[in-house]
């Protein structure tokens, strides 16, 4: 408790006092009350005033230095990005190693789940592959990229028909997605559906940015379907 609000206390109870012996006149002893209990109201409303700024301030410096609002979400960034570098490369297990760390930091991340799927299925991991991709979906049910790549994973196990089921939905979707169009013909040729290969493959050079030896070969392939 202040200094200045004891004093106020003390020159409230005095007054009492000398109220009671009429040791002042009446006028003067009421305006020195009235001032008194003024002087002491506004002590209160001060008081309760600079707690809730320091109160206020303390919350403020709270949020810029607890890592839940910065400094985890940015190591888990980080992380990512590195570990992006690291697939750009074909250095899966490094990738690997990199994304379960930001997931270590931050597991609300469907990315960090998805890119994990990607490093686990160039791996040759399926089983776990999946794992991963389910549980992007799981936080984020319309992430699509998981979705594409849970289809990935589908053709690899041979499950064409489970592959369809989940592309052609997403090419409706996404119709400018070449990655969509070129996974749907790999499934339509795997299951010997020759046309409807060719047809995929020719919406996947529409749209896609490949290059011309990329091109070439695709075009020869339709050629060849087309027989």
């Amino acid at each position: 408790m202040s200094l200045p609000f004891i004093l106020l206390v003390l020159i409230f109870i005095l007054q009492i006092i000398a109220i009671i012996f009429k040791r002042k006149s009446r006028l003067w002893l009421s305006l020195s009350l009235v001032v008194t209990i003024l002087t002491f109201l506004n002590q209160i409303r001060s008081t309760r005033q600079n707690l809730y700024i320091q109160k206020t301030l303390m919350s403020i410096e709270w949020m810029a230095h607890d890592p839940t609002y910065s400094w985890t979400a940015n190591k888990a960034a980080a992380f990512i990005a590195a570990g992006n570098d690291d697939l750009s490369v074909g250095d899966f297990k490094a990738a690997l190693r990199k994304f379960e760390k930001a997931r270590e930091f931050d597991d609300k991340i469907p990315a960090v789940h998805n890119n994990i799927g990607i490093a686990l299925m160039q791996l040759g991991q399926l089983k776990d592959a999946e794992s991963a991709f389910k549980k992007a979906l799981d936080i984020d049910p319309p992430y699509y990229k998981a979705k594409m790549n849970l289809a990935v994973v589908r053709l690899r196990q041979g499950k064409n028909d489970e592959a369809l089921q989940i592309l052609k939905p997403l090419s409706d979707e996404h119709p400018e997605d070449a990655r969509i169009r070129i996974n749907l013909a790999t499934a339509f040729l795997n299951k010997g559906e020759k046309l409807e290969a060719a047809n995929e493959f020719e919406k996947y050079l529409t749209i896609s940015s490949s290059m011309p030896s990329d091109s070439t070969k695709v075009r020869d392939l339709i050629k060849e379907l087309r027989k």
